[in-house]
């Protein structure tokens, strides 16, 4: 038994309602949640200004703001450009 099954057990327990409505309302709240902070495509090279122009929020009652900087979007960008890198080498290594 996974700690989260104990969650909506208890949840659905104290609003008298079954633990599978429980686990699918909280499951689709995080799809929503996930689909609004990546609505917007990153972008390469996109400036400071553009990228606080579509910034997404979103408010998590309890948990608080969700939000992600400018210096992180950068750090996103690397990333993808170094996954890209290393999967085009590995393709050419296994090719060869």
């Amino acid at each position: 038994m996974q700690p989260n099954d104990l969650v909506y057990r208890k949840a659905a327990e104290m609003l008298n309602i079954p633990e599978e409505l429980v686990k699918k309302v909280y499951t689709e709240y995080w799809k929503e949640i996930r689909r609004l902070v990546t609505k917007d495509k990153i972008v390469e090279d996109m400036s400071e200004e553009e990228f606080n122009s579509v910034k997404r929020n979103v408010t998590i009652q309890g948990l608080g703001k969700l939000s992600c900087t400018y210096q992180q979007y950068l750090r996103k960008i690397h990333n993808i450009k170094s996954r890209t890198k290393y999967y085009e080498d590995q393709k050419d290594n296994s090719a060869s």
